[in-house]
């Protein structure tokens, strides 16, 4: 393994998304070997009873959720694993340019409807109102379980997180980083649309990757917890699908968009990301 992360160090800083694989291949191995054997579980079963979130949903059941089963648990304190999110965390900061740390602050305010950049501009709520009080249900809902995920793992966030030029100063880093929130939505919100533009699978995943990829180079989560990030968003995903009363307000959207593509002007997509075809797979998943 070790020669392993010597190989692709170099690649992440060519390419967000193979740094993102490499994440899968690194950590996955270990974290399905503490996920099945973790003899010291994070969570009781009394402490996971106090998890009852605060905010009523619209159509999780975020007190079913057993976290435990559904995401890998964080690297543990002064662990290999522990050093090597570090590590790579400093190499991020350390090498990321003017121009990713401008596109990565652009991101911090995120919103489902910043898939515009790969669906065109007619994405947008004027275009899809429904669609745009739905996914306002779903953020609500999400950032419920965000939390208590987040509570129920309690990792601190990285030393580097700190504000941004275009922030206040005196904002202080709050919360827990283990699974990002950013990268949840993220992927949670592709997964969704996947449904709704399958011949923009591809595109959609990939700006979710760059989404997600963002936090970390804005120096205020760890890989590892990007790539909880990605396996939550699309548990959620599938949580959201399952519910019944979400279906019958998904059938309207579906409805919303293909009374939309009769009027779609073809868009013409400004690539800043790197040609897929020079990318190691096509595919995290």
């Amino acid at each position: 393994m070790k020669w392993l992360y010597s190989t692709f160090q170099p690649l992440f800083w060519r390419n967000c998304i193979c740094g993102l694989f490499f994440l899968a291949v690194v950590f996955s191995a270990q974290a399905q070997q503490d996920f099945t054997n973790n003899s010291t579980p994070l969570l009781s079963p009394a402490s996971t009873s106090s998890l009852t979130p605060l905010s009523k949903t619209h159509f999780l059941h975020v007190t079913a959720i057993n976290f435990l089963k559904v995401i890998p648990p964080p690297p543990k304190p002064r662990s290999k694993r522990q050093e090597q999110d570090q590590e790579l965390l400093h190499d991020v900061i350390a090498t990321r340019t003017k121009k990713q740390m401008e596109r990565a602050k652009m991101a911090i305010e995120d919103n489902v409807f910043d898939y515009a950049a790969t669906l065109g501009p007619n994405f947008n709520p004027s275009k899809y109102p429904h669609m745009a009080k739905l996914f306002a249900k779903i953020k609500a809902d999400t950032n419920v379980a965000i939390h208590s995920a987040k509570n129920a793992f309690r990792r601190p966030r990285p030393e580097t997180w700190a504000p941004t030029n275009d922030e206040n100063k005196n904002k202080k880093k709050t919360g827990y980083a283990y699974p990002s929130g950013h990268s949840t939505r993220a992927f949670l919100w592709a997964a969704l649309l996947e449904h709704l533009f399958p011949d923009k699978r591809k595109e959609i995943k990939e700006q979710a990757r760059q989404k997600a990829w963002n936090r970390v180079v804005l120096g205020r989560h760890y890989p590892n917890d990007v790539y909880a990030g990605e396996v939550y968003g699309n548990y959620l995903a599938e949580e959201f699908l399952k519910d019944p009363k979400f279906e019958q307000e998904w059938e309207a959207i579906r409805q919303e968009v293909t009374a939309a593509s009769n009027n779609v002007v073809p868009f013409e997509k400004t690539r800043s990301s790197p040609n897929p075809k020079n990318l190691l797979i096509d595919d995290w998943q």
